[in-house]
């Protein structure tokens, strides 16, 4: 699934969550969730994020910077390179729930970015835009670095899911 705008994107998968998805209820919210799926992003989206989550996403690169540094230098030792990989932290405190965002692969295939973003969880309402917007900032970020340009951005989500009433 891809779409032009994010408001599409958001639209479209919400819509394909409520007519697939299975109905649950996660620490006493319910919930629709689709296990396993993925959406790819083909092109920049506008993702006009308000401050508390242009916050979020500021924390996350700053979290990520390390590792995502050192997976630029593995692609500008290799373009083709397969290892261009980084993690955000598992680690968690027993009242807290881990990242949802897990792991990011970096490649450049035809002088293109690509981007793959492996997601334990995705909470659409909440979490979409600035999930986006990391990935975003990622691809940009390895295009100035590689000088390539854009090819897209694929999630692949463990459970991808709404809170319904």
């Amino acid at each position: 699934m891809h779409q032009n705008t994010l408001k599409n994107l958001k639209t479209s998968i919400v819509s394909r969550i409520v007519d697939e998805g299975e109905k649950i209820s996660v620490r006493g919210l319910k919930t629709k969730e689709i296990i396993g799926t993925d959406f790819t992003i083909r092109k920049l989206l506008n993702t006009r994020l308000d401050h508390e989550r242009k916050r979020y996403v500021d924390k996350k690169i700053t979290e990520i910077s390390p590792a995502f540094t050192k997976a630029l230098q593995k692609l500008s030792e290799d373009k083709n390179s397969r290892e261009s990989v980084f993690t955000l932290s598992l680690d968690h405190s027993e009242n807290e729930l881990p990242n949802c965002l897990v792991l990011y692969q970096v490649l450049i295939r035809k002088k293109k970015a690509i981007v793959l973003v492996y997601s334990r969880s995705l909470d659409v309402k909440n979490k979409l835009e600035q999930d986006i917007e990391l990935s975003q900032y990622i691809a940009r970020e390895t295009m100035r670095a590689t000088n390539s340009s854009f090819g897209y951005i694929k999630f692949f989500v463990g459970s991808i899911h709404i809170y319904i009433d």
